[in-house]
């Protein structure tokens, strides 16, 4: 039963923890799905929004992992001046998708008046501010939680641990005092009745020890 409960408290601390990992998987799937939405339908200023919630969220891979992203600059030399670079700012490179395209730049003048001149548009903005400060504190929230139970899971672990770790030197104890009884009784016979009050005051320590433990573990339960 001592064992049984054990076991059940590692059992709902983990639980909980694989339950945060889940909610991470859902916030990271979504998160990179909504960045590849809103590339496929020309919305870099929201794919940009959606990739930058989600990095900021998860850890980032190894230098020898993470891919070298260049940008793309068409630098050439002044015919005259060989030495002198010309044109080395980055180019925006679209894909062949967006060729007919016409292409407006957020936070612009003419975006601001194309906001002014189609109403429904500008409610598509607000709508989508709304859900970007949403996904925000959601993703603060989820970050909180998983932080906390990964606290918890080091916690429990630790104690585990130490409990095992106890459990060892009285196994260890009790494995040195019955070889030394099983000696004595056999060098000794006049021993045993004091043998016998050595093994039942052990007994009685390792009763109490795991009746603590019982104890602790129904309190924390009840929380």
């Amino acid at each position: 039963m001592k064992k049984l409960l054990l076991i059940l408290f590692l059992l709902v601390t983990s639980c909980g923890f694989n339950t945060i990992q889940k909610r991470q998987a859902v916030f990271i799937s979504t998160a990179a799905y909504a960045t590849n939405d809103s590339l496929t339908v020309g919305r870099f200023d929201l794919a940009t929004e959606h990739s930058n919630r989600l990095i900021t969220f998860i850890a980032p891979p190894s230098p020898s992992d993470r891919i070298n992203i260049k940008p793309f600059i068409n630098s050439r030399a002044d015919k005259t001046h060989p030495n002198i670079i010309t044109n080395t700012d980055p180019i925006v490179i679209l894909p062949l998708a967006f060729k007919t395209h016409p292409v407006l730049f957020k936070d612009t003048p003419e975006f601001f008046k194309m906001l002014m001149d189609n109403k429904e548009l500008q409610r598509q903005i607000d709508d989508e501010q709304i859900l970007n400060k949403k996904l925000n504190k959601d993703r603060d929230k989820l970050k909180k939680e998983k932080e906390d139970d990964y606290n918890k899971l080091q916690e429990s672990q630790k104690r585990s641990n130490h409990f095992f770790g106890i459990l060892k030197i009285f196994t260890g104890i009790f494995g040195i005092l019955g070889v030394a009884a099983v000696a004595l009784m056999i060098f000794i016979p006049g021993i045993i009745p004091l043998v016998l009050n050595v093994f039942t005051t052990i007994f009685g320590i390792i009763r109490s020890v795991f009746s603590s433990i019982v104890n602790w573990l129904n309190a924390f339960f009840k929380k």
